[in-house]
């Protein structure tokens, strides 16, 4: 289906895609982690801090592409002319943090207590 829908999926996302099968990306007990596995395989993961969208450049197809300017002593990233134009003309606006960096150190356990992901009987709503 992806194929005939778009043509050139198989050689570049179905690779992906057969390889996270394998590793058991359906089953939340396997404990894969895509995040983790794009980047062992060299796919940088930026989030778009207007749209706050995540990026990879080196899977990208079209007419984003990776633009990085600094401002208060931090980073951001950005994908596309009007996220940057939108940046550019107030970018203290945009200062809040991403999902990574918003959990960046903290324990998954927290993070899925925060998320209200603990059932009342006090177990997680997901396979740990």
């Amino acid at each position: 289906w992806f194929e005939h829908k778009y043509p050139g999926w198989a050689n570049k996302f179905g690779k992906i895609f057969n390889e996270w099968k394998k590793l058991g990306y359906e089953d939340p007990k396997s404990g894969f982690i895509p995040y983790q596995w794009l980047l062992a395989n060299g796919h940088d993961v930026y989030i778009d801090r207007v749209s706050q969208v995540p990026f990879i450049p080196s899977l990208a197809k079209g007419t984003g592409s990776l633009r990085v300017h600094e401002f208060n002593g931090k980073k951001h990233s950005l994908t596309d002319d009007w996220g940057e134009r939108q940046w550019l003309i107030e970018p203290e606006r945009y200062e809040c943090h991403n999902v990574f960096e918003q959990y960046e150190g903290r324990e998954l356990s927290e993070v899925i207590a925060e998320g209200h992901g603990v059932r009342s009987d006090g177990k997680t709503l997901i396979a740990q």
